[in-house]
């Protein structure tokens, strides 16, 4: 009978960690969705490229992105590996 209960605890377990996993996933998807618009926007504004002042705001939005692809980048590195060494 203590078999039992473990392993349906062990089944739980790891039902919610997939399901935990999925969102992060989701929401890193969600950020990459985000970057895109916001080149397509940044790129597709002619105000942006004219106007001084808003050349410093577009200066710092692209730094931003640049460490959302570093994050992203070492994000799936770490979650690819950890997918291995549980095989």
């Amino acid at each position: 009978m203590f078999g039992r209960s473990s392993t349906c605890c062990s089944q739980i377990f790891f039902k919610q960690m997939v399901q935990a996993q999925q969102g992060r996933d989701q929401k890193i998807q969600d950020l990459v969705t985000t970057m895109g618009d916001t080149y397509s926007l940044i790129t597709s504004v002619d105000e942006l490229k004219e106007n001084r002042v808003l050349q410093d705001v577009v200066e710092q939005i692209l730094k931003q992105t640049i460490e959302c692809g570093y994050f992203i980048q070492e994000y799936t590195r770490h979650n690819f590996a950890s997918a291995q060494q549980s095989f």
